[in-house]
């Protein structure tokens, strides 16, 4: 099995089974819509919930707050589980459900098989981020294009690139990720177009720390 990870390609073995994953564009437009792309980005990066303003003081209060903060925690892992699956299967297109597990029939429940869900999360996190962000980096970290928080992330829109100033045809663009993609403009228009991807990145980032300090505020409300 031949795995590209320069351009965010993951091979894995379980058991008998080798599976690659590629977050091509076509796997990302899988995932829903531009929007939708980039709030499960964000989801994926939640970090669990840390419960610290509570008041023990009453009688049975820190019974009350174990038994929410178990609660938090197992809803937090279901999401990430969930997501994780999500991505994943988008990424492959073999039926990976003896490797992965899938979703349960009883609502909420999922069966796990070979691989356990945090190193699902960890493959999850790390396609996303080659299939939306890239490994884009610049040289000159004063220059920015404004860094302003993207809420959507449109494949059409670079396959359309790809095809109209790259020349590639429109199936050979859909299997692009965003790594190889920003690879081959580098090599026809330059570096300096690139720095965009870094800045929606931190920016998207900083906006995830905004709302994770506000959880931490306010642990009972969750923006």
């Amino acid at each position: 099995m031949r795995v590209l990870t320069e351009i965010g390609e993951i091979g894995i073995t379980a058991g008998e089974r080798q599976v690659k994953f590629r977050p091509s564009l076509d796997a990302m437009a899988r995932l829903g819509s531009p929007e939708e792309i980039v709030e499960k980005y964000v989801e994926l990066h939640q970090p669990p919930p840390i419960i610290e303003h509570m008041s023990w003081d009453k009688p049975g209060a820190r019974e009350a707050g174990d038994m929410v903060t178990v609660r938090l925690f197992k809803r937090h892992w279901r999401n990430m589980l969930f997501l994780s699956w999500e991505v994943l299967t988008a990424c492959c297109d073999e039926d990976i459900a003896d490797v992965i597990g899938e979703p349960g029939e009883k609502y909420g429940s999922y069966r796990i098989r070979q691989v356990d869900p945090e190193i699902m999360l960890a493959l999850a996190r790390s396609l996303m981020h080659y299939g939306c962000i890239g490994n884009a980096q610049d040289k000159d970290k004063g220059k920015s294009s404004g860094g302003e928080y993207s809420r959507a992330f449109d494949p059409m829109q670079y396959v359309t690139l790809a095809v109209t100033h790259l020349g590639m045809a429109e199936a050979d663009a859909w299997n692009l990720t965003i790594t190889s993609f920003q690879a081959h403009w580098e090599a026809k228009h330059g570096k300096q177009k690139e720095r965009r991807y870094v800045d929606e990145h931190e920016a998207t980032m900083k906006w995830l720390s905004e709302i994770n300090a506000m959880r931490d505020a306010n642990p009972w409300k969750h923006p």
